[in-house]
């Protein structure tokens, strides 16, 4: 009851929250230090090839023998797709690290057999460990690379 109904909430409130508090950080963080930067807008064919992948992954989780459809394993690939996708959208390289840290981690639950749903949610810890880890550490060393200068 409560993935059911705090899931969809929860992403309801991070769609809608998320860019308002990153906007608000910006102001205190990022803007003092190196100032704002208006980025080109991109058409979002990009979006249209992580769907199209995503709904080829979930076919493919239908058709594969059941070993190679666990949830674990094929919510490994759709992050893996996101990841790259967005790491080459932005350039962050350390994406890219964390989706083979991910493929790894789908490969190994599906390797030792491990069931379905915890399967899915050590791959999702993984994933949220390298993002939440690899970011704290960039945003030290931005911070350490970018003091506040005084006026």
């Amino acid at each position: 009851w409560v993935i059911g109904v705090g899931l969809p909430v929860l992403i309801l409130l991070a769609t809608f929250g998320i860019k308002r508090i990153i906007g608000a950080l910006k102001e205190q963080v990022v803007y003092p230090r190196t100032g704002y930067v208006q980025y080109k807008s991109e058409p979002a064919r990009g979006r249209w090839i992580v769907i199209a992948v995503a709904l080829a992954l979930a076919v493919l989780a239908f058709v594969l023998p059941e070993r190679f459809s666990s949830t674990g394993l094929v919510l490994s690939a759709l992050l893996v797709l996101i990841l790259v996708t967005i790491g080459a959208r932005v350039g962050l390289n350390r994406l890219y690290v964390i989706a083979g840290i991910v493929l790894i981690a789908g490969l190994g639950i599906t390797v030792a057999g491990i069931e379905e749903w915890h399967g899915a949610a050590f791959v999702l810890i993984v994933a949220g460990l390298g993002l939440v880890i690899s970011g704290i550490s960039a945003l030290v060393a931005y911070l350490r690379d970018n003091p506040v200068e005084k006026e």
